[in-house]
């Protein structure tokens, strides 16, 4: 799927402009994610385009798109035109994903699962998804820049899935 990452919680700006994690007091990105955890992270890394949210005691995956350079987040079941089998699976491999470092009744954002990846990856390649086809942004197969045929892959990699 996308890039993994740490997120770290808090920095603090010294050293002409620098950020530095007020936990680890490591030098860090102004996005404060990195590939290597805080001391406080989360022990599985965040995806760059899949995210849970928490609320109400309830996991809802949301698919992180770019679309018409703004980057929305979308829940997943509505994006991707689920079945409520397909549905229920992804809300097992949530709430799996959120007991794995947190808790449901803890509201908040969390990051995927390996099995929750894998499974939403192999419905992409079968999905096609309700966004606009003329949607431009980055193929979820090759990663590359393109017009996305159906909102996730780009013509040529929509064609070897068919």
């Amino acid at each position: 799927m996308g890039k993994k990452y740490y997120q770290h919680p808090t920095a603090e700006i010294r050293d002409g402009g620098k950020y530095y994690c007020t936990y680890c007091n490591k030098e860090i990105p102004e996005s404060m994610q990195t590939e290597w955890p805080c001391t406080v992270s989360v022990s599985q890394p965040f995806d760059s385009e899949i995210e849970i949210s928490v609320w109400n005691c309830q996991a809802k995956v949301l698919l992180k798109k770019t679309i018409n350079n703004r980057e929305e987040h979308l829940p997943i079941a509505e994006a991707m035109q689920l079945t409520p089998a397909e549905t229920t699976q992804i809300t097992q491999y949530a709430e799996q994903s959120v007991e794995a470092v947190g808790m449901i009744n803890q509201s908040g954002i969390y990051p995927p699962n390996d099995a929750l990846v894998k499974y939403i990856n192999d419905l992409k390649l079968i999905k096609a998804p309700k966004v606009n086809p003329q949607d431009h942004g980055e193929c979820a197969a090759c990663g590359k820049e393109a017009d996305l045929t159906d909102g996730f892959l780009c013509e040529t990699c929509y064609r070897k899935h068919e």
